[in-house]
């Protein structure tokens, strides 16, 4: 599912579940899935006690899950900038635009 969070949603009854899993796991390794999966079947059945497994942990904690997944997460989510330029801003450029607008009165000094 386009979920903006990475996270699970589940239904379930007496005779099914319902699992609907973020689509940033859509390129994950089989053991993400399958530790994911156990995980999800121990919450279940009321043993859930060991965490994520070592794999879904190290998956989602590697730099290169937040780097490849932002984009993803940027267009998702509202209230930030979609027409951002580049990988960076100014933080001082941003207090003096707020400082200007009246919206605070703390201006930052360069060092």
């Amino acid at each position: 599912m386009a979920f903006k969070d990475l996270k699970v949603r589940w239904q379930r009854s007496y005779k099914w579940a319902e699992f609907k899993i973020s689509d940033y796991l859509d390129d994950a390794p089989d053991a993400v899935i399958e530790g994911l999966v156990r995980t999800l079947f121990s919450k279940l059945g009321g043993t859930y006690d060991n965490g994520y497994s070592k794999e879904m942990c190290d998956w989602v904690t590697r730099p290169e899950f937040s780097q490849i997944k932002r984009r993803i997460y940027l267009k998702r989510s509202r209230n930030v900038l979609r027409d951002a330029e580049g990988d960076f801003k100014d933080l001082q450029d941003s207090m003096d635009r707020l400082a200007d607008m009246g919206l605070t009165r703390i201006r930052m000094m360069s060092t």
